[in-house]
């Protein structure tokens, strides 16, 4: 039996950090929704390149609007199976500075 050929999946996220008022660098982490802890994250929508995607999904999950684009930080990827499905996801992350605003937690239905 031959080795079956992965689906490739492209998503996009981000880090967010903060400096606070003794300029004290923090990053923003979310629980996603496997209980597991992380940076925001997802899918490419059609016609969206990764920064955009990025941006997108990190202001989604985070409820923060107010987002600057620092640049990308690297591409990674892995090997995972999803129901049934052989998968070779690659993720395109950035680097963004929150300035300002609350994050509230996106609530998966």
């Amino acid at each position: 039996m031959g080795k079956r050929k992965p689906e490739r999946e492209v998503s996009a996220g981000g880090l967010v950090f903060r400096r606070d008022d003794a300029g004290v660098v923090r990053f923003l982490l979310i629980r996603d929704s496997y209980d597991n802890w992380g940076f925001p994250k997802g899918h490419l929508e059609e016609g969206e390149s990764p920064a955009e995607a990025a941006m997108r999904e990190t202001a989604e999950e985070t409820g923060l609007h107010d987002l600057r684009l620092h640049g990308p930080i690297r591409v990674i990827d892995w090997h995972f199976r999803f129901r049934g499905r052989y998968i070779h996801k690659f993720c395109h992350f950035f680097l963004f500075e929150s300035p300002s605003g609350e994050p509230v937690p996106q609530r998966d239905a």
